[in-house]
């Protein structure tokens, strides 16, 4: 097992070249050890309101009343949108006989181009994800994780709020969620004959956010904010966390030193998968 590393020049250097601003922090605990739900309406500028109630709009009509609600996750539920980092995450619940597992909810290019115009200045081409799900006692049963989001990271924007109908969470286990797709999320990206941003960025999320998954249980906090997750994950492999933290560097013009990006990648990727097996195994 690894140990908190504090070899001062490691720590020296770690500093020197960590330009990624340092937004968010670990979520709040209550005095038993669970998670508190950061996210806030009062969080959210008005600036956002037109957009979002173009996607809840696109949800009504394609669920129509089997939309039991809509839901909105990430740094702007927590008040924290920052350009060229943030996306705009999203995702409805539905009722329905069929059980959906947590499926991409796709716009057509003309509902996208008109969602854009409504954005607030500076995140016209924020990425976007917006999904659905079907939710019950049976879904909650077979994919916790779900219950897991909404309870611990996603704000109630329009519909019924569940949040304290469901289980508490606490650092650890049950908060892991990125190692899922980390391989797969690499096969893509490597067979993919030309990335684009979006590709190099969402895989970035997903490498730093399993890298957090690796000592989470450890050091016994949460957060899904890259800086963060970078910086817990340094405490305890801090050679690998130079490396992770050059590629986090790289997060806002991965395609500017896109040959670097890559060879950091092929670094770090296929031993953060294996360690990944190794510790859930």
């Amino acid at each position: 097992m690894s140990t908190v590393y504090s070899d001062n020049k490691i720590v020296r250097a770690l500093q020197n070249m960590a330009k990624v601003e340092a937004i968010g922090g670990f979520f709040p605990l209550d005095a038993q050890g669970n998670i508190i739900n950061p996210t806030g309406r009062n969080l959210i500028p008005p600036a956002w309101y037109s957009a979002l109630s173009a996607c809840l709009q696109f949800y009504q009509d394609y669920f129509g009343n089997a939309l039991q609600s809509m839901w909105i996750r990430g740094s702007l539920a927590r008040g924290q949108a920052k350009e060229a980092w943030s996306d705009l995450d999203l995702f409805g619940l539905i009722e329905s006989e069929v059980q959906v597992r947590w499926s991409s909810f796709s716009l057509s290019l003309s509902k996208e181009k008109k969602l854009r115009r409504l954005l607030p200045l500076g995140f016209e081409q924020v990425p976007l994800e917006m999904m659905y799900s079907t939710f019950n006692s049976s879904v909650l049963r077979e994919m916790p994780k779900i219950g897991m989001l909404v309870k611990t990271q996603s704000l109630c924007w329009w519909g019924e709020d569940i949040r304290d109908r469901l289980p508490n969470y606490q650092p650890g286990p049950a908060m892991m969620l990125n190692y899922r797709w980390l391989e797969s999320d690499w096969e893509s990206l490597q067979a993919s004959k030309i990335p684009c941003r979006i590709s190099y960025q969402s895989f970035i999320k997903t490498l730093v956010r399993t890298a957090f998954e690796l000592v989470m249980n450890r050091l016994g906090k949460y957060t899904t904010d890259l800086y963060w997750c970078a910086e817990a994950f340094t405490q305890y492999y801090p050679q690998k966390g130079i490396t992770l933290k050059k590629i986090l560097n790289l997060y806002v013009q991965p395609l500017k030193e896109k040959y670097q990006l890559t060879a950091l990648l092929e670094e770090i990727t296929p031993w953060m998968i294996s360690e990944s097996k190794r510790q859930i195994s």
